[in-house]
């Protein structure tokens, strides 16, 4: 039997950081942040995976002002603080190595940047639970698998980073279901017909997030860095179904069946990372 390298825990909202205990979202944790930096630092080049930092705007800091940079003429409006109010959900961030950071009087303040969060591949939290089960009714064996989805909500399995500067996570949870499906076919429109649907959210973000986007060659480049799913097969399978929707029993059925290939083809790539890190480790010892 092949001894397995990596575990598919669950991640936790509360955790300790920096001496506190902090109530995070737990796709940008602290163990997600753990299992990140095991299958994308060398993946992720110019990000700084060692130092990770709040990102909140200095106006949620109340007794905080941004900082001015004389030398770059430019306010720094984000603060590493996570947010005063306890019932929030805080996010931890991989900055780009040249992102100007300044620090204040034990605080530092940061400009407008690239930079990686966690996100969940497939949303089954409770709201879309809830959403998915009207549609199945009363079926057992439907139900049965949709409870199994559920479990891997918060699971590393279904963690995967994403650019925050320009809102794609903004872009994916707009759909009624928050699809990966759809976000990539959006994303295939973006780099085959110069479709606008994956960067119309990003503001005076757009040239940036366009210009990180130049970066993949195609959806196959992308889906293969930040998803480890390498089957042109399958992510033709995935953008076909992006186009569908989801509004009766055998659609749930259909993306149930999606999420499961999904997970299944990320955990062998995953795995295969965890196992040369481990024996990269042996062998330095």
């Amino acid at each position: 039997m092949n001894m397995s390298y990596f575990k598919n825990i669950t991640a936790g909202e509360m955790c300790v950081w920096r001496n506190e205990i902090i109530r995070f979202d737990p796709d940008s944790s602290p163990s997600a942040w753990t299992h990140y930096r095991t299958i994308y630092e060398g993946r992720m080049e110019g990000y700084d995976f060692s130092h990770l930092v709040f990102y909140n705007y200095h106006s949620k800091l109340s007794n905080l002002n941004k900082c001015f940079c004389e030398e770059r003429n430019i306010w720094l409006n984000y603060i590493d603080l996570p947010s005063p109010d306890s019932r929030d959900y805080n996010r931890l961030l991989a900055l780009k190595n040249d992102t100007l950071r300044i620090e204040k009087e034990g605080v530092t303040y940061m400009e407008p940047a690239y930079r990686y969060g966690g996100e969940c591949d497939f949303n089954f939290n409770e709201k879309k639970y809830k959403q998915f089960r009207e549609l199945i009714g009363g079926d057992a064996y439907a139900l049965d698998r949709l409870k199994k989805c559920r479990k891997n909500h918060h699971t590393l399995i279904n963690f995967s980073l994403m650019q925050a500067l320009g809102s794609m996570q903004g872009v994916k949870g707009k759909d009624p279901f928050d699809r990966p499906d759809v976000f990539i076919y959006k994303l295939d429109q973006y780099f085959e017909r110069n479709s606008d649907a994956v960067v119309c959210q990003a503001g005076r973000n757009r040239e940036f997030l366009e210009k990180y986007l130049h970066s993949f060659r195609d959806i196959y480049d992308y889906c293969e860095k930040i998803y480890f799913i390498d089957s042109k097969e399958f992510v033709d399978e995935i953008i076909r179904q992006g186009a569908l929707p989801i509004s009766e029993y055998k659609d749930v059925i259909r993306y149930m069946d999606l999420a499961d290939e999904f997970w299944r083809r990320k955990q062998i790539k995953i795995e295969e990372v965890y196992r040369r890190r481990s024996q990269g480790s042996l062998l330095r010892t």
